[in-house]
């Protein structure tokens, strides 16, 4: 007798996990320092040089979102030189509640 799987058998694994768990977290002492308020100007130079998948930041922040977690703000401009996003407007979020 012979047993196919398909790949919904599969185990779940997110190879970003643990990058995902300290983005979050730092997300989270970035608001917990600022009074609920979280830049994400603040956030990039807390994280700089710690993160190995750029993409995973925006997609916390938009899981964070979803979540209500994070709520938008206001917004200021950014500092991100080496992005190349200097000048440009950014949201600002109240952190909210944890999931």
């Amino acid at each position: 007798m012979s047993t196919q799987l398909t790949l919904a058998d599969a185990p779940v694994v997110d190879p970003h996990a643990g990058e995902r768990d300290r983005i979050a977290a730092t997300i989270a002492a970035v608001a917990a320092r600022h009074g609920g308020r979280v830049s994400t100007n603040v956030v990039r130079e807390a994280l700089r040089g710690s993160v190995d998948h750029p993409r995973v930041v925006g997609q916390v922040y938009r899981s964070l979102r979803q979540w209500g977690v994070l709520v938008e703000a206001g917004a200021e401009r950014s500092t991100d030189v080496a992005g190349g996003n200097a000048g440009r407007w950014v949201p600002v979020y109240d952190y909210v509640s944890a999931p």
